[in-house]
């Protein structure tokens, strides 16, 4: 029940926050349009005229010292073209206390892009909303993509976490 809470609070994520791209970066080269994934989205939202995501992909769970991770990326390439944005994925990160099963939403978090050639991004902010953190990327490069998430939540411990995604 806890996991579905959460997918449901990641997907309304991912409705709401498309106005928020201007959290975008740019690593080089033409976009390359993903191949469909899970949980497939209506294509307008009712704001603004502004697409919502199309597809929603989970990149899998971590747990460090008793916070579990949870990522998540959107394919925003087909709908933020016509809104005139840059960012063509949606990295979205929920965290969990493990001894109490509560949602984690305060807290510093950033994440490094390390690029299919291997080369690392510097830190980037991500956004916290509603128990998500959130940051729009412009993803290009086909290859495999990680990204390094760090964290300092209200207890004061640094965690690092990892995820990887591939674009075809």
């Amino acid at each position: 029940m806890k996991h579905l809470k959460l997918v449901l609070i990641l997907s309304l994520l991912s409705l709401l926050s498309l106005s928020s791209l201007a959290f975008a970066i740019t690593i080089t080269n033409e976009v390359q349009p993903a191949e469909p994934t899970v949980d497939e989205m209506s294509q307008d939202n009712g704001s603004k005229g502004i697409p919502m995501a199309k597809n929603m992909l989970m990149l899998g769970s971590a747990t460090v010292d008793g916070v579990k991770a949870m990522a998540h990326i959107s394919d925003l390439h087909e709908g933020t073209a016509k809104a005139g944005t840059k960012a063509t994925r949606h990295l979205m990160v929920a965290f969990e206390d493990e001894t109490n099963g509560g949602i984690i939403s305060e807290g510093s978090v950033a994440v490094k892009i390390i690029s299919p050639d291997g080369s690392v991004g510097s830190s980037m902010s991500m956004t916290g909303r509603q128990g998500v953190f959130v940051i729009g990327l412009k993803l290009t490069e086909p290859g495999t993509y990680g990204f390094l998430v760090g964290t300092k939540l209200l207890d004061g411990k640094v965690r690092q976490y990892r995820f990887n995604y591939e674009l075809k």
